[in-house]
């Protein structure tokens, strides 16, 4: 999970948004048309998905996707593609996903993760 705060070593970017990493196997996914893509992180204003280079998103225009939640929530988003790389593809949201969503789903991540690695 990246750090936003003020204190950043130098050379590391900042991020406008606090980004949640998800580990494999417990990833929600993004749906596009009949499409569905693992989400390998999520923020308020981005999604990075895995997404093979034969199944490339359109370009310029602007995607309405939905995201599917490990919990079974939906959460309907608008973006365009802001970059692909060899197996991944990061899209700029329009329309934001909730910090209520985001918080969530980090205290899920952690409680789940707790139990699995207790200290």
């Amino acid at each position: 999970m990246a750090d936003s705060g003020p204190a950043q070593a130098k050379g590391e970017s900042r991020r406008a948004h606090y980004r949640i990493d998800y580990p494999e196997g417990d990833r929600p996914h993004l749906r596009y048309g009949k499409r569905r893509y693992e989400i390998l992180n999520l923020s308020e204003g981005g999604i990075k998905i895995e997404i093979p280079q034969s199944d490339e998103l359109p370009l310029e225009e602007t995607l309405s996707v939905t995201i599917e939640l490990v919990g079974g929530r939906e959460i309907e988003v608008e973006g365009h593609v802001l970059r692909r790389d060899t197996d991944t593809t990061v899209l700029h949201l329009s329309s934001r996903v909730p910090l209520s969503v985001i918080v969530e789903e980090q205290r899920q991540q952690i409680a789940k993760y707790r139990r699995l690695n207790p200290a």
